[in-house]
């Protein structure tokens, strides 16, 4: 696990940035540093390294192969680097570590940078650069665990783990992608491959890059709707079997570590399954943590955690926080870079950084919920799908007109009904984009909630495509890609394709590597991905019970109080707190020093949403955040 940067030029020249390039992601790599410069003057490469296999100096970086014809800088773990060593091994082939980045590197030399890439199974954002053809080759691993951006000038590409580093370099443009911003608005983060800065990309899971004689290209080498088919041959037998299986292959070769692992547990279904599955590979030496507030009057999942680490026997520690969120939001603005709205980031990151004291690899059951329908939309998606079959009479005109009367009674219910029912009459791509959005492009005739029509100015609204949320959601639902997928199914698809990249994984990259602190996903392997791509609608979720395969799994290694656990999010009361301990805060941001966002957004607006919030007449917190957040970001890159 590290923290990469390159600089390739068209013209050779001296290549002085890298340095400073690196010590900005120093964070990700506290362990060494290392850089190479190409004779031709074309190409640097520089590495951050944070160790986890083969702590010695064979694991350097950037590593040189034998020939001297490819040099490698690496970002990740290959999960499955003994199997290709031995491979490579069997046909002659000799190393000088036991570092899986030797792996990696040798792998790329014998077989090729794609069949290379085919091979691989891990977390990974990596370049080598080919001295003798002039070319680099790049790739992330295909559900994005590992960011990878760069930066296509004129005559030089630059890239790096993350997009600060990339600032360094003399002459980047910080020009604001706005459009990037209405999607964050719209979906709480920026899809790939908009980063929020107009010169600035990121590249998307599952893709490679490549740069010859100064052209970039850039192509999918994985997708998720290649394996959207679903089969209907295996007993649920036949399921359970095959998915614990698969489920203790994936955390035992995401246990290979030459430094101390962990779990992360919240005593939720997901990480309760990591705990089990350890428990089972090492009984009663598994290594867990979970965190709480200090004032829980918001709700705790520690004795849920409790009760899981005592069923088996961990080691377990219990972190309480309390967040200085006033201190932590200018940091949190400036470490995730971009536009990024969710909010769980806050205890994320307070987490990472106790847990940090005590192991340097964590565990974590992250991707369950997007394999096996663990959230409330992936129902409603569904509902989605059957309402649409009615006839567009009924949907268009009396089931809102109902609704519209029950409305008149002034009741907020009522309100949000009618709401619900009018994003119901729409198109269903619409619908469901809607069904995500925080800001809602427009609103029927209700208002019970504002939109993006009322906070955007004229400047905003004449600067973006305010369709282009939906453009992106037809495309993650896999419409033009996937015949036979059932809905529940297309569902987890657009989340697969879209938030879990570009929201969950990059908010726990980066909150954890802020702190030299490496996440491994167990659900995430992609031979365990792809086989549950292939389970049928019925067995995700049934009679409204989510997850429901799983559950079947795993009821009889649980605790029952986890298995019956209503699903808990990970996030902080920022409602309440937006009434009380930050409402002075807020209001001195947006309000009093606010002025960075007005060209772009209605001040009044703004100051409505904050007082209507303040007196309970809805709930805007989620909108105010966006806000608050996107002004800090643009304090933090912008001034």
């Amino acid at each position: 696990m590290c923290g990469i940067a390159g600089i390739i030029k068209h013209n050779p020249s001296e290549i002085p940035e890298l340095q400073k390039m690196l010590t900005c992601i120093k964070h990700r790599g506290p362990d060494d540093e290392g850089m190479w410069y190409s004779k031709s003057g074309r190409a640097g490469l520089g590495q951050r390294r944070l160790s986890i296999i083969d702590l010695s100096p064979g694991g350097h970086q950037p590593m040189i192969s034998e020939s001297g014809r490819y040099v490698m800088t690496y970002n990740g773990e290959l999960y499955n680097y003994r199997e290709l060593k031995a491979e490579l091994q069997s046909a002659g082939h000799t190393f000088k570590s036991e570092s899986d980045s030797e792996v990696l590197l040798k792998a790329h030399e014998v077989w090729g940078a794609q069949e290379a890439l085919a091979k691989l199974n891990g977390m990974f954002a990596y370049a080598v650069w080919d001295e003798k053809e002039q070319e680099l080759f790049a790739a992330r691993d295909l559900l994005g665990e590992k960011p990878f951006k760069y930066y296509e000038g004129k005559n030089e590409l630059v890239f790096a783990s993350e997009l600060k580093a990339i600032l360094e370099y003399p002459g980047v443009p910080r020009d604001v992608d706005w459009q990037a911003v209405d999607l964050a608005m719209t979906y709480r983060y920026v899809p790939a491959p908009q980063t929020g800065f107009a010169a600035i990309k990121k590249l998307p899971a599952g893709y490679y890059l490549t740069w010859k004689d100064g052209a970039v290209e850039t192509a999918p080498y994985w997708q998720a709707a290649d394996y959207a088919k679903e089969n209907h041959t295996r007993s649920l037998s036949e399921w359970k079997t095959q998915l614990w299986d698969g489920f203790k292959d994936s955390i035992e070769h995401r246990m290979i570590s030459d430094v101390p692992v962990g779990a992360f547990l919240s005593g939720g279904l997901d990480s309760s399954s990591v705990v089990a599955a350890m428990s089972e590979i090492i009984p009663g030496e598994v290594r867990t943590f979970s965190v709480g507030f200090k004032d829980d009057k918001y709700g705790s999942e520690v004795p849920y955690a409790r009760a899981v680490a005592e069923h088996f026997k961990t080691k377990h520690t219990e972190i309480v926080i309390e967040p200085n969120v006033i201190e932590m939001l200018p940091e949190l603005a400036y470490q995730y870079e971009e536009p990024f709205f969710d909010n769980a980031a806050v205890p994320t990151m307070a987490m990472s950084k106790l847990t940090k004291e005590h192991v340097t690899v964590v565990l974590t059951g992250d991707g369950a919920d997007e394999l096996f329908a663990g959230y409330t939309n992936h129902s409603f998606y569904k509902q989605l799908a059957s309402f649409h079959k009615l006839p567009k009479a009924v949907r268009t005109r009396l089931i809102p007109g109902i609704a519209n009367m029950l409305a008149k009674t002034g009741n907020p219910k009522m309100a949000k009904l009618f709401y619900r029912t009018e994003m119901l009459s729409g198109s269903l791509v619409q619908a469901y984009t809607d069904y995500y959005a925080i800001w809602k492009k427009s609103l029927p005739r209700s208002k019970y909630y504002l939109s993006k029509d009322d906070l955007y100015t004229s400047e905003m609204k004449a600067a973006i495509n305010i369709g282009r949320s939906e453009e992106l959601m037809h495309g993650w639902l896999g419409f033009d890609t996937v015949a036979d997928y059932g809905p529940i199914n297309r569902a987890l698809l657009a989340d697969s394709v879209g938030r879990l990249s570009d929201d969950y994984l990059m908010k726990v990259d980066f909150a954890a590597m802020r702190y030299a602190l490496e996440t491994r996903a167990p659900f995430l392997d992609h031979n365990f991905v792809e086989l549950a791509m292939s389970i049928p609608d019925h067995f995700k979720q049934r009679d409204g019970d989510v997850k429901w395969i799983w559950k079947q799994i795993v009821q009889d290694k649980l605790p029952q109080v986890t298995v019956k656990r209503k699903k808990a999010g990970f996030g902080i009361p920022i409602g309440e707190w937006m009434k009380h301990e930050l409402y002075d805060y807020v209001r001195e941001q947006l309000i009093g020093d606010g002025q960075i966002l007005y060209d772009k957004f209605d001040r009044t607006v703004i100051e409505q949403l904050i007082t209507d919030h303040k007196a309970g007449k809805a709930d805007y917190s989620n909108h105010i955040w966006c806000l608050l957040n996107t002004k800090l970001w643009l304090q933090s890159y912008q001034q």
